[in-house]
């Protein structure tokens, strides 16, 4: 099995790639169903998104692509702390208009 990842990604080793389908699956119609099924398990756990806009938000504003890396990795850290963080990491340009880009600016 091969996978190719977007920059930044986090690699999958092969372990857990072996149970990324189920064994029972052998079609993809079965496939489907199957992630059918469990985004319709996720949407029952899920918050609603009157808590979801609720929570904090967080810019995080950088410059260099160098700091992409670093960005996503506070992004991550951030979310897991209950923040609801934006970066744009590939359209918001030095002297674009920020609050038109910016979810805050649509509120």
């Amino acid at each position: 099995m091969r996978f190719e990842y977007a920059p930044g990604a986090t690699p999958i080793d092969l372990d857990e790639a072996k149970g990324l389908i189920p064994a029972h699956l052998t079609l993809q119609r079965e496939l489907n169903e199957y992630e059918e099924t469990n985004i319709l398990e996720a949407t029952e756990w899920l918050p609603p998104a009157t808590i979801i806009a609720s929570l904090p938000l967080v810019f995080i504003s950088h410059a260099w692509p160098e700091d992409d890396e670093l960005t996503r990795w506070l992004c991550d850290r951030l979310t897991a702390h209950g923040y609801r963080v934006w970066a744009d990491l590939e359209q918001l340009l030095g002297g674009d208009p920020f609050l038109e880009r910016h979810p805050a600016g649509h509120s």
